[in-house]
């Protein structure tokens, strides 16, 4: 220990009598704490060490090792524990610790051996529905996903086609109607919870070229292809004309049934042909042509505002 200690006291010493001897009679730049902000790499070891700038330091080997906090002590930089562990700037750019090994700004290796658990933080980036639209088609079958704004999508093959809505759910989309959810797999791809890999391509010729006027030929009528309605024409609050009910129909796939009590229930939505379909209710809305709905039943709604409860 006094060996160590003396070690400290004469590399602080030679590190003073540097910054004299280089004054020349002149003011030396201060030493701060941001001096030493950033990733620091050993020069000899497999050994990082990060001061960032809320006063925390973070030390890893194979893996993140400790974490604690520092101080500054004159042109010190001390870890706040009982080791006497301290930093100094070596004027090159660099740093030494206190046993006078040398370290290079750096940055934290991609990948870390996580067997005990230990590992970088995994700062996960933020994900948006907007991160999933486009058209996604599967690399092992011949199925497209068409993922529009306004919480619908199109699910696409050549004989069958569905339309419904979906929502974020965390980090995954859940597309209703599916059962199935689809995440960035950070490559540029998606990948189902089936564990299928969708990329990014374009909708096929048959979507276009199919005859969509004609009667005869039912294969897509689960979908609204062809169609001029979409989920966006029905976003607002919708009261009925008759009852004390309200929908408050959202863009981005939900809904809130309201009557006059208060909020009653909350659902998910999809589109399935010129219907918007509450999902687990039984309960659709179609344009009436005036601006109005019409439910399953019958029922007219018209464009309005919820109540003051």
């Amino acid at each position: 220990m006094k060996i160590r200690k003396l070690s400290a006291l004469l590399l602080s010493l030679a590190m003073l009598l540097g910054l004299l001897a280089g004054c020349g009679g002149g003011d030396e730049a201060e030493i701060t704490a941001e001096d030493f902000y950033g990733c620091w790499e050993y020069a000899d070891y497999d050994m990082w060490v990060c001061f960032y700038d809320d006063g925390t330091f973070e030390w890893y080997s194979d893996g993140l090792d400790s974490t604690g906090t520092y101080s500054m002590d004159g042109v010190e930089l001390h870890l706040d524990d009982d080791s006497e562990r301290f930093f100094v700037t070596d004027g090159e750019g660099g740093l030494m610790d206190w046993d006078g090994d040398a370290l290079f700004a750096s940055e934290l290796p991609d990948t870390w051996d996580d067997e005990e658990g230990l590992g970088a933080p995994d700062y996960e980036p933020e994900v948006n529905a907007e991160d999933f639209y486009g058209v996604w088609e599967y690399a092992n079958q011949d199925v497209w996903l068409y993922i529009q704004g306004g919480g619908t999508y199109e699910w696409i093959s050549e004989y069958s086609s569905l339309s419904a809505g979906y929502y974020m759910d965390g980090v995954e989309l859940y597309l209703d109607g599916l059962g199935l959810t689809v995440s960035l797999d950070g490559e540029g791809n998606l990948i189902d919870s089936d564990g299928e890999v969708l990329f990014l391509s374009e909708l096929p010729d048959f979507y276009y070229n199919y005859g969509w006027d004609d009667e005869e030929d039912d294969d897509w009528d689960d979908g609204d292809y062809g169609s001029t309605v979409s989920s966006d024409d029905f976003v607002g609050c919708w009261e009925y004309t008759d009852t004390y009910t309200w929908v408050y129909i959202y863009g981005d796939g939900t809904y809130e049934w309201y009557d006059s009590e208060g909020l009653e229930v909350m659902g998910n939505y999809y589109m399935f042909g010129d219907e918007l379909c509450l999902e687990d209710s039984g309960m659709s809305f179609t344009l009436d042509g005036s601006g109005g709905l019409v439910d399953a039943f019958g029922d007219t709604l018209f464009l309005s505002e919820l109540p003051q409860w």
